[in-house]
């Protein structure tokens, strides 16, 4: 299963080098920046975890996807509003990180689900 988080990081970074570097003007939302943050907090929690098990820190991982998601859902929404305003060139370069927003939430919403997935495994060996 690590494997696979990886290769999502992996895609990750290929999208963002393929988007958004020959494009400087094109930046990620603050929002987005925060939950690439979060998402690598949550594989480090995992990370603690796996190498020392602590019944308050598994409660919190599990509960810490849940928000994550939510949270993405909710930046994904402003994201699909961004994508409706029209006008100027402002508004047009603002759908277009909307867009790159969304498409990165995708990749980082897959990749907590991922990580959250190799619980499984783990609590099998550790319980």
């Amino acid at each position: 299963e690590l494997e696979k988080v990886a290769d999502r990081y992996k895609y990750l970074a290929d999208f963002v080098a393929a988007n958004l570097e020959p494009n400087p003007h094109l930046k990620l939302s603050h929002d987005t920046l925060a939950l690439l943050k979060e998402t690598n907090e949550y594989l480090r929690t995992f990370y603690k975890l796996f190498y020392k098990f602590d019944a308050s820190l598994a409660k919190r991982y599990n509960d810490e996807r849940y928000l994550l998601i939510e949270k993405m859902d909710k930046v994904i929404s402003k994201c699909s509003k961004r994508c409706k305003n029209k006008g100027s060139e402002k508004s047009a370069k603002d759908a277009v990180t909307a867009v790159n927003d969304v498409v990165i939430i995708c990749y980082l919403k897959e990749i907590v689900q991922l990580i959250y997935e190799m619980h499984n495994p783990y609590y099998s060996m550790v319980l």
